[in-house]
């Protein structure tokens, strides 16, 4: 559901599919999803490295370290992963880039914190992998 459903409410003419291994996860956000009448909404019980088709973007919360998350969406989308992370991933981020070939300077990092002044999003970020 997060953060797919706010995006398909403030995006309507794009296209999402929500992903979640966890069938209560799917059900609640099919269940959102009709309630708030979004159209643009596919939700999928399935893990994100058995869907077979091909996505603009990836959006994902922390749901594991970097360098275990990127295998799995690698080659299923076609511009970037956008990934909620909060605390130091520094580390888990280096790791990641050597294992996926990506040179340095070309993640970008942004404070969610910078766009919403709340105590909440403090050590919270996006992060923009190519």
């Amino acid at each position: 559901g997060f953060p797919g459903i706010p995006l398909a409410v403030m995006f309507p003419k794009v296209r999402f599919v929500l992903c979640d291994s966890v069938g209560k996860k799917t059900i609640v956000a099919k269940g959102v999803s009709e309630a708030l009448g979004l159209v643009n909404v596919e939700v999928v019980n399935a893990r994100a490295e058995s869907l077979p088709e091909t996505f603009n973007y990836v959006v994902s919360r922390a749901v594991t370290a970097l360098d275990n998350f990127y295998p799995w969406v690698r080659g299923k989308y076609t511009g970037n992963i956008f990934y909620l992370k909060g605390g130091d991933f520094s580390e888990e981020l280096c790791h990641m880039m050597r294992m996926a070939g990506l040179r340095p300077g070309s993640v970008r990092t942004w404070k969610i914190q910078d766009w919403v002044n709340d105590p909440i999003f403090e050590d919270k970020y996006v992060i923009d992998i190519p």
